[in-house]
């Protein structure tokens, strides 16, 4: 599969194979990620109350980025695709002592909801895509 990392791999014996020089295989686990490359318009709600977002994802496999723009800032990080799932770290830009927001969000039907607590403040993340 090229470039694209497994999941998993798990090596098992194979006493009987007869191509190769060792006795075992090794299995690969690919999940295929949702496809979240493109922009996305929605709310940021978090102990400011709800700010609207524009996002923008870039995606390669299972590996993403994403860039929010918020009325007054934005925030940019990296995170990763397993299926329908999106685990993605962000830090405001410009602010040299930004805490990681580290999001868990899910995708589904052409939506983006999720949250993460930092601190015990909570923030919900909810986008839709924009069609070009």
């Amino acid at each position: 599969m090229a470039d694209w990392e497994p999941e998993r791999s798990l090596v098992v014996p194979a006493p009987g194979k007869t191509v190769g020089l060792r006795q075992e295989s090794t299995i690969y686990l690919w999940i295929v990620p949702a496809r979240i490359a493109g922009h996305w318009r929605g709310t940021l709600t978090g102990p400011r109350g709800e700010e609207p977002v524009l996002i923008e994802f870039l995606q390669r496999f299972q590996n993403a980025s994403a860039t929010i723009h918020l009325r007054n800032s934005s925030m940019a990080g990296s995170g990763r695709i397993q299926g329908e799932t999106i685990s993605l770290g962000l830090r405001r830009l410009g602010i040299s002592d930004s805490k990681l927001l580290n999001f868990t969000l899910r995708v589904a039907e052409g939506r983006i909801q999720g949250e993460a607590v930092e601190d015990g403040q909570r923030y919900v993340l909810r986008a839709t895509r924009l069609m070009h």
